[in-house]
């Protein structure tokens, strides 16, 4: 199964027992699918329904799921999970939009390749994330102390968030 190949290729070692399809995720009860979302490791030939079911599911038995799509087939299911992620490529405004983030590298660029350099790409997000927080807890330690102050509000719950 192509399926199989592809996550092998990625560094996953996965047989084709653990590939399921949209057509055997269709007939599984609800008890059965959250059996195969704990246990499979690879989804292929997913409708937009399916992917949805399968993110809801992951999330109903306590996992934190990511989607990753490109297109208006996965923007639902984008949408739907804890970390939505879209893939800049043309076509690609649903995902865009439904997305939390989104990976702009080119198109010569594919995700195996990234998943490949996952460490160095999330090491500089990392540090810009802790930037990004840094100036967040500056911001509200003003506000804070302003408050204290002068006994009244400077900043909006709103201006707090950018």
């Amino acid at each position: 199964m192509t399926a199989a190949v592809i996550a092998n290729d990625l560094g996953l070692a996965v047989s084709e027992d653990q590939v399921i399809t949209g057509s055997e995720w269709e007939s599984m009860s609800i008890d059965e699918r959250e059996e195969a979302v704990a246990e499979r490791l690879v989804f292929a030939r997913m409708s937009p329904e399916h992917k949805i079911d399968v993110v809801q599911t992951l999330e109903r038995i306590g996992q934190v799921t990511a989607m990753v799509g490109d297109g208006a087939n996965d923007a639902a299911a984008i949408r739907a999970a804890s970390v939505g992620i879209g893939v800049a490529a043309p076509g690609s405004d649903p995902a865009r939009t439904a997305a939390d983030v989104m990976l702009l590298d080119g198109p010569d660029r594919g995700p195996a390749r990234r998943s490949r350099r996952g460490r160095a790409a999330v090491a500089p997000g990392a540090v810009g994330r802790c930037r990004c927080c840094s100036a967040q807890c500056r911001r509200m330690a003003f506000a804070l102390i302003t408050s204290l102050l002068t006994g009244r509000s400077c900043s909006t719950p709103a201006r707090c968030c950018w």
